[in-house]
């Protein structure tokens, strides 16, 4: 829906005004959102379980991170899927910059993933 307003958690160096984290539904997924500095390491295919249980995550979740910069999506071991958009900002760290994720969610499923880089 075009007009629902953006779920916005806090970087690690933005104020406490904005949540640190964030639960909201699209498409009949529970999507948790959650800037992913407070983890002790990005997620990773294998390496997934304590953002999962941090979070409360299920089969079927969507968590969206974005901590690290580097733009990744994958589903776990429990079927849990993770994104990392990557940044929207200019390239940091020898990381390509300008990035976002659009998704199509229906059915309680993603269905597509793209990740998108402004020119």
């Amino acid at each position: 829906d075009i007009g629902t307003a953006p779920t916005v958690v806090r970087g690690n160096t933005d104020d406490d005004e904005l949540p640190a984290r964030a639960e909201t539904r699209s498409g009949g997924v529970r999507i948790l959102v959650a800037h992913g500095d407070e983890f002790r390491d990005r997620p990773r295919p294998r390496a997934s379980s304590h953002i999962r249980e941090a979070l409360g995550a299920r089969p079927g979740d969507l968590v969206v991170t974005g901590h690290s910069h580097i733009p990744e999506a994958f589903v776990d071991d429990r079927d849990v899927i993770f994104l990392n958009p990557g940044s929207a900002g200019p390239p940091r760290f020898k990381i390509p910059g300008r990035r976002c994720a659009v998704l199509e969610l229906a059915e309680a499923r993603v269905d597509a993933l793209w990740a998108v880089e402004a020119t």
